[in-house]
Parts: structure tokens; C-alpha cells; sequence
């Protein structure tokens, strides 16, 4: 079992707030490795180093679709993989 799926193992709680951004619709065909700001975004303490990943990789590559856009990147995506990346860089100095 790897950890980076959600559910593998009987220790991780359910979360119906992972499940739904694992599993939300896209307007983009495909787009599952998206991470819209309109997408639901869980309690990142409870998560696992694994889904923290998962979801830092979404993130990133929603902000670089929208720096292609006139628009640039929205603040809640910019907001979103500042907080990630702190949560992750925490939990890199508290590993042994």
C-alpha cells in the first residue's frame, strides 16, 4: 500500500472534504490534476504527508494554467499552495 492514496489505510479517518476534491468535476476535460479555486480545500492539518503532496501538485499546476491567462493567477490558488508549502516545509523540519 502506498500512502499516497486516500482510504488505503485503516488508520487515516474518513474524510468526506478530501473525498470531494479528489473526486470534484472540472470544466476542463481531464482536468483531475487541477486544483480550482472554487474547489473544495480541507483542514491540511489532518491530512497525510501524501495528500499534502497530491494536493500541492494540483495547486501548482492550476497556477500555471492561469499565469497563461490574461488574468494571471487567481489570489485564492496563490493563497492556497502559500499555505501548502508552509504546512510541508513544517512537517519537513519536525522529520528526524
Amino acid at each position: 500500500m502506498t500512502d499516497d492514496v486516500i482510504g488505503d489505510e485503516s488508520s487515516v479517518p474518513d474524510l468526506p472534504a478530501v473525498r470531494d476534491i479528489f473526486s470534484a468535476p472540472s470544466q476542463r476535460a481531464g482536468s483531475s490534476t487541477f486544483l480550482r479555486p472554487t474547489d473544495p480545500f480541507p483542514d491540511l492539518t489532518v491530512l497525510t504527508l501524501g495528500d499534502l503532496q497530491i494536493l500541492h501538485s494540483r495547486a501548482a499546476r492550476q497556477r500555471e494554467a492561469e499565469y497563461l491567462s490574461l488574468e494571471g493567477p487567481h489570489p485564492v490558488t496563490l493563497d492556497r499552495l502559500e499555505e501548502l508549502s508552509r504546512i510541508l516545509d513544517a512537517r519537513d523540519h519536525h522529520q528526524p
